[in-house]
């Protein structure tokens, strides 16, 4: 073998190799060409899924479930609601009218007592050997009486010849004196017997006893006090309400009330309703005067009272729950009729709560729209809804109810004072 032909058999494996190396390199650049391709459709075609399904939200905007109830109109009538104490017609204090040892007491706390019972004894032996005493010297003076009458007749009848004009004088005088002192005698008896009836304590008032102050033994002086009596007969319930609300008042005016533990409601008629307000609550003082049947009745009793003032008015009336404050004043919606069902607002102005927390309307809403009363909170005008049937109020349209004495306020933020008007009841 030559050595040229040595050379090019050392120089054939190394151009195999370079083309070996060369034909990898496009093969390699070849996948990743081909490889970024397939990525790149999934990114076009996501962009085009995405596009797609933003047109079709436009197409179908989404419809919100809401409960609607039909807004109907009921007679209302206007009360005002105070809370009141079933109070006593008088406390009356029984207080010792004479000075001594108490030698009996003959009540406690609770019993009923009447003005002819006898509540306690305050040394009655001493006052009636006093009272005795003053008997007896009546007796006498009117004895020394009778005797100077005698015996000024006599003076008289002897004539101006056997008694002297200065023994008829002194004999008349005489008598003048006993008559005087017999006088005494028959005030002093009337003194000794009264203090030996108010030995006796009694009471001024019937009623119930509210509080004991003595003991036996004890020693008491005119003026103190031996117990407290209530005075239960007329029973009375005491109330305060508002300004605005007094001058709707009048006396005679029915009262109804309830007290706890007992079902039946109470009845009373108003008597006095004070002629200015308190200077610190604002508040007028109204008391009436409770009727028929005290049993179960005490003083210090909490009432819930209750007065029906003017004639009822029809009027419309929506769960408190439809009802949502805005920077427009108090807004709710109603389903628009014909077409897909759609929310409208409304800007209600509101007037009074109901006992059973509706809210009335006087302005916004008329009777028959569907009012939303579930849902309202993600609605806007215009927006599509989808209506769901929830549970009926069950209430008549001519039910009559009675209402608060204070309205609801026509901004979006209620005052501490109307704050539970507009509150959603509590679900119990």
């Amino acid at each position: 073998m030559t050595d040229g032909m040595l050379g090019r058999q050392r120089r054939q494996p190394t151009i195999d190799f370079a083309i070996a190396i060369f034909a990898a390199v496009c093969a390699l650049v070849s996948a990743a060409s081909c490889k970024g391709q397939k990525l790149a459709d999934p990114v076009h075609s996501a962009k085009g899924q995405l596009g797609g399904a933003g047109q079709a939200g436009r197409k179908s905007p989404q419809a919100f479930a809401v409960e609607t109830q039909t807004v109907r109109n009921r007679q209302l009538e206007f009360a005002i609601d105070a809370l009141g104490t079933v109070v006593a017609f008088e406390e009356a204090q029984v207080t010792a009218r004479v000075a001594g040892t108490v030698d009996k007491v003959d009540f406690a706390e609770g019993d009923l007592i009447t003005t002819d019972q006898v509540l306690a004894e305050v040394e009655p032996r001493r006052f009636r050997l006093v009272a005795e005493q003053a008997r007896a010297t009546i007796q006498r003076t009117q004895a020394m009486l009778d005797d100077a009458k005698k015996t000024l007749a006599r003076k008289k009848q002897m004539g101006i010849e056997v008694a002297t004009g200065e023994e008829i004088d002194l004999a008349g005088a005489k008598v003048r004196i006993a008559q005087a002192e017999l006088a005494q005698g028959q005030a002093t008896l009337e003194l000794a017997e009264l203090n030996l009836g108010d030995a006796r304590v009694r009471s001024a008032v019937a009623g119930v006893v509210q509080s004991r102050k003595v003991q036996t033994g004890q020693y008491v002086q005119p003026g103190t006090v031996l117990a407290t009596v209530l005075r239960l007969e007329p029973l009375r319930v005491q109330f305060a309400v508002a300004e605005i609300d007094a001058q709707r008042l009048q006396p005679a005016m029915p009262v109804e009330f309830r007290l706890r533990g007992l079902a039946a409601t109470q009845h009373a008629m108003i008597k006095h309703i004070a002629g200015k307000a308190d200077d610190a609550t604002r508040l007028v003082q109204v008391w009436a005067e409770i009727g028929g049947d005290h049993a179960g009745m005490r003083p210090g009793a909490f009432a819930e009272v209750r007065m029906t003032v003017g004639n009822p008015w029809p009027a419309p009336v929506v769960p408190q729950s439809a009802i949502r404050p805005s920077d427009k004043g108090f807004i709710a919606y109603v389903i628009e009729a014909g077409g897909p069902p759609k929310a409208r607002e409304r800007i209600l102005q509101l007037g009074m709560r109901t006992a059973d927390g509706l809210i009335e309307v006087k302005a916004g809403l008329v009777a028959g729209e569907q009012v939303v009363i579930v849902g309202a909170e993600a609605l806007r005008e215009g927006a599509q809804v989808r209506v769901v049937v929830g549970p009926t109020d069950g209430k008549g349209d001519q039910a009559t109810v009675a209402l608060g004495s204070m309205g609801l306020p026509t901004s979006p933020t209620p005052t501490a004072n109307t704050r539970r008007l507009v509150e959603p009841p509590a679900v119990h």
